[in-house]
């Protein structure tokens, strides 16, 4: 079989039009090569590659084989490393791009450092998901290292083209350089030895358009019949030029194969279920046209039009044929230690030994929360026979802990009973003694997550899991949040009126057990705590060295989640003082945290503080998009983050002036977060409320709402939530008798006034000089530049639109009416 590149002779044909633009990715920051499946992309750029480009070109490929999209951008952010690593770390720390970090990536990419000239290839680019797929292509285009060429492989994408993709800095090449004409056609057939005549020629290309694999196609069933099939549809051609005089043993291994995204060796024979591959199967992915073999990573991928036609043959098979393939390809899946690939394969086959008997750990599911993990679950759970769980505590502790944090906590409990039951029944488990105390520990771990938030109740769990384990936890994954992706330590764990105290005593306890059986996770949360508990009564003074003192702890231990909730607690110290240099220095270390190349994404933590702190100063101008729809929260927070977002949501309405929405959605909130003991938003609720009510003349209802709060807080010397609402004064005055503790309220009344004044001089300094939003600060720059609007958007990948409205807000911070008065600022980015 010889394929459009003539691989029987190790030789390729390109067509002199291709050749002499792919001659030009080396004058390009970033080459999109789009076009259909079956035009001879991949080959094209590889052997271009190959022959062409000198072997002082360092070249680095990734192929995209369906992953999730978290791991896609892992993968391909790792190519970075060889490079520029701390670039590659940054990249890595923004995660999946999206519509808010397209300027981030950009920015990290202008300052990308490349020494060598070096290309970097993402071939099948539209099986990455994504609803903005070239927005990102531009946003990659801005990388800033004329060593660095980027090659984006891609069939045509669905989403419409905006005009900033294809920009100055974009080489593109499309279907009509790769679809061959009639001359290079026959160019094509002479350079395989084939001479046909020009009615042959015009007929073929009336059958194939000049498309390569339609022209391969053609080939093939021309040195098998004698002469070209006229049939225009390419489904019908593979059926008939390959899959038709294919042998039983190679449909089968096709089949077989067609169920990985990719494949290796020696998964092929695993498929087949031999030690040694056989000699078809061998010499099929040496020579077919239509398996791709990549030498960096040893694997085979099968060209989408033929898998599309093995996947329709598939569906015709057996319900008992498709469980053998089924196992088969868990078994090819579980040797390359995919292993909820592998377990979803096992499912299909309800064959739950195996499922069970993979070594799933957290991290081999931390990738695929995307996926409907608490689904995929409950089936196998449903399926499942009790007998054979129960073998598996383990493995049943892991698939609990991802049942717990995507909040199905009926699955949950499921599990942990039967855990439960096994380990009261230890005298006929059959564990061995070892094997029940490392089951004993990580069980012991996981119930303490039950008891969340009594920080007492969930320390006894840490502690017996210490003793049993005997060192840190093995199983469970801790790259994400301490916080639960908010920034308020005290928000988790304040869960009791008049024990606050008591609660920082527990953590300052527990606090270093739990860190040790996690190996730093939520390092330093207890002096964050404290420290916020000292500025909540108004001691500014002794907080201030408790938050440095975490920050450096939990900066040692990457731990980026304390490190917001800290930071935070520093600006509001700033706020309070009204000293503008410290606040601008924390706003500006919150931002530079975010491509601290921590593993997890800390930018809604950042965009919550920031919302935090502007909302506290009544701006709403800069916030976040996702801040105003609580529905979109979902996909930012964590559960039990919620709330904290939904509590400066309401804050926004009461700035809007919905007076009825604040109280309709306070009403509605409160219950939910006295359900999980979570007091500090029970107060910032009621004041809320309180001062709803108040605007719409229910003054009585008011203070009653307002005394609820002071109840709730007067006896922990939480005072800063009442003193941050300036509309509030005139109720707490009043208030003051109705309370009966007037030495808190005048402590109370001290700070109202401590927070006026700062809050004063900030918003003061902010007039004068007005800090202007990462996007604004860009495009005033590029204004001073002397662009226009449309080149403006075209270097920012937006429309002119959003130009003109970022230009209206620049004008109005700083006070101007046109560029000329922009460029009298020494703006710096």
């Amino acid at each position: 079989m010889n394929d459009v590149y003539g691989r029987d002779t190790k030789d390729y044909y390109l067509s002199r039009r291709l050749l002499q633009e792919l001659e030009k990715i080396l004058d390009y920051p970033l080459t999109v090569i789009e076009a259909p499946s079956g035009a001879g992309k991949t080959t094209a750029v590889r052997e271009y590659l190959k022959e062409y480009i000198p072997q002082s070109v360092n070249e680095y490929w990734y192929t995209a084989i369906g992953e999730t999209p978290a791991r896609v951008w892992e993968y391909i952010y790792d190519a970075f490393y060889p490079f520029d690593s701390e670039t590659a770390e940054a990249l890595k720390y923004l995660g999946t791009p999206a519509r808010e970090t397209l300027g981030d990536i950009a920015r990290l990419l202008k300052s990308c450092r490349c020494e060598a000239p070096t290309v970097l290839v993402i071939d099948n680019y539209q099986l990455i998901q994504s609803d903005i797929q070239r927005e990102i292509i531009s946003a990659l285009s801005y990388n800033g290292s004329s060593n660095l060429h980027i090659v984006i492989i891609t069939q045509e994408l669905d989403l419409p083209a905006p005009g900033s993709t294809y920009n100055s800095r974009i080489l593109t090449i499309g279907k009509d350089t790769l679809f061959f004409t009639a001359r290079e056609a026959e160019n094509y057939f002479r350079h395989i030895g084939l001479r046909i005549s020009e009615e042959e020629l015009k007929n073929v290309m009336v059958s194939t358009e000049g498309w390569i694999a339609a022209l391969c196609l053609q080939v093939i069933h021309y040195r098998t019949t004698g002469n070209f099939d006229n049939a225009a549809k390419i489904t019908l051609l593979v059926k008939t030029a390959i899959w038709d005089h294919l042998s039983d043993d190679e449909k089968y291994f096709l089949l077989a194969a067609s169920l990985l995204d990719s494949f290796t060796m020696s998964q092929a024979c695993i498929l087949l279920d031999v030690t040694e591959i056989a000699v078809y199967a061998k010499t099929l992915l040496e020579r077919s046209s239509f398996i791709r073999y990549h030498k960096n990573t040893g694997q085979y991928i099968i060209h989408s039009l033929l898998n599309d036609l093995l996947q329709y043959e598939f569906e015709n098979l057996s319900e008992q044929a498709k469980k053998q393939l089924w196992q088969r390809a868990g078994k090819a899946c579980a040797q390359q230690g995919q292993n909820f690939k592998a377990a979803n394969f096992f499912a299909l086959t309800e064959d739950f030994e195996a499922l069970l008997s993979l070594p799933i750990k957290g991290n081999d599911l931390t990738g695929h929360i995307e996926a409907d993990l608490s689904s995929f679950f409950t089936s196998v759970l449903g399926s499942c026979p009790m007998k054979t769980l129960r073998r598996y505590p383990i493995r049943l502790l892991v698939f609990a802990f991802h049942l717990f944090l995507v909040g199905d906590y009926s699955g949950f409990s499921r599990l942990c009973n039967i855990v439960g039951d096994l380990l009261q029944s230890r005298a006929t488990s059959g564990l061995e003694l070892e094997e029940l105390k490392r089951i004993q520990g990580e069980f012991s771990l996981l119930m303490s997550f039950t008891k969340f938030n009594d920080i007492e109740k969930m320390s006894e769990g840490h502690k017996i899991a210490w003793i049993l384990l005997g060192g840190p936890t093995t199983l469970f994954n801790w790259e994400d949040s301490w916080t639960f992706r908010q920034p308020s330590v005290m928000y988790l764990f304040w869960s009791k009126s008049g024990e606050l105290s008591h609660t920082l005593d527990l953590m300052n306890e527990c606090m270093p057990i739990y860190t040790k059986l996690t190996m730093g996770h939520g390092m330093a949360a207890e002096y964050a705590m404290h420290a916020e508990a000292l500025l909540m009564a108004g001691d500014d003074t002794t907080a201030e060295p408790l938050c440095h003192k975490a920050l450096f702890l939990a900066s040692a231990k990457k731990q980026n989640s304390i490190c917001y909730a800290t930071e935070l607690i520093l600006a509001r110290i700033a706020l309070l003082r009204g000293n503008i240099e410290d606040y601008k220095a924390v706003l500006d270390s919150m931002e530079n945290r975010i491509y601290a190349g921590i593993k997890y994404d800390g930018r809604a933590t950042a965009e919550l503080c920031k919302a935090f702190l502007d909302t506290t100063l009544g701006n709403i101008s800069e916030l976040a998009s996702w801040v105003f729809d609580p529905d979109n929260m979902w996909q930012k927070l964590f559960k039990v983050a919620i709330p904290y977002g939904q509590m400066i949501y309401i804050k926004t309405l009461l700035l809007e002036g919905e007076n009825a929405a604040v109280l309709g959605i306070s009403d509605a909130l409160l219950p939910v977060v006295e359900e999980l003991h979570f007091v500090l938003p029970q107060v910032y609720l009621l004041i809320y409320a309180a001062i709803a009510q108040n605007r719409q003349g229910g003054r009585e209802r008011a203070l009653e709402n307002l005394c609820q709060a002071l109840f709730l807080a007067l006896p922990d010397k939480v005072y800063l939530p009442f003193a941050e609402q300036e509309e509030l004064l005139p109720l707490l005055k009043q208030a003051v008798q109705i309370t009966g503790n007037k030495a808190c309220m005048d402590e109370v009344l001290t700070l109202c006034r401590r927070q006026a004044n700062g809050m004063k001089l900030i918003k003061d300094a902010l007039v004068l000089t007005p800090r202007l939003t990462v996007r604004e600060c860009d495009t005033a720059l590029l204004a001073q530049k002397g662009l226009n609007n449309k080149e403006i958007a075209e270097m920012m990948f937006v429309s002119e639109a959003t130009v003109k409205f970022h230009l209206k807000s620049i004008y109005k911070k700083l006070g101007i009416r046109s560029r000329v008065q922009l460029n009298d600022y020494n703006l710096k980015r």
